[in-house]
């Protein structure tokens, strides 16, 4: 099992050493709770270890700074393109190390019933990338779109649960 190391304690601690290659690794939380810093945090790191990363902002709400020398790639998709089949085409051109899917619980499905999304996954790791997605826990939509009650385990290895904000 390869792993993808982002050089933040918090993330790599917990999952023995890093992001699995090739997998949908979960942050999973309440609102406010911190996992899109923490998602920022994988992303910065890994691109601060000679990685291209790139941050898909689901929601359109992200900025940064023009000093981040070594700031990850923001993607705003068009909402009437396919989404997993345009990531998968950016990943087979582009050698990402990390993929972050930004707040997946605004998608109107959850990633592993979305067509490519296998397909996504496959890609991945083929280019020896990892992806990580947020996820706000919490009520009957948050649960459903965290797991709880789908076969999870055939699209994610490891999920990092908030359970306080």
């Amino acid at each position: 099992m390869t792993r993808l190391p982002t050089g933040c304690v918090a993330v790599d601690g917990p999952l023995g050493g890093g992001l699995q290659i090739g997998r949908l690794t979960e942050i999973v939380g309440p609102s406010q709770s911190g996992k899109t810093q923490l998602a920022w945090r994988a992303l910065c790191g890994v691109a601060s270890r000679g990685r291209l990363a790139l941050l898909v902002d689901l929601t359109a709400t992200w900025r940064t700074s023009a000093s981040l020398v070594e700031a990850p790639l923001i993607l705003r998709p068009p909402a009437d393109r396919p989404l997993w089949h345009g990531l998968r085409a950016v990943l087979q051109r582009i050698p990402f190390g990390l993929l972050v899917l930004d707040a997946v619980d605004v998608l109107p499905s959850p990633p592993w019933q979305a067509p490519g999304c296998l397909a996504l996954l496959r890609a991945a790791a083929a280019v020896d990338c990892a992806l990580l997605s947020t996820c706000e826990g919490g009520g009957p939509r948050a649960r459903a779109v965290a797991g709880c009650d789908t076969p999870l385990a055939a699209y994610s290895s490891e999920r990092l649960i908030f359970c306080a904000p």
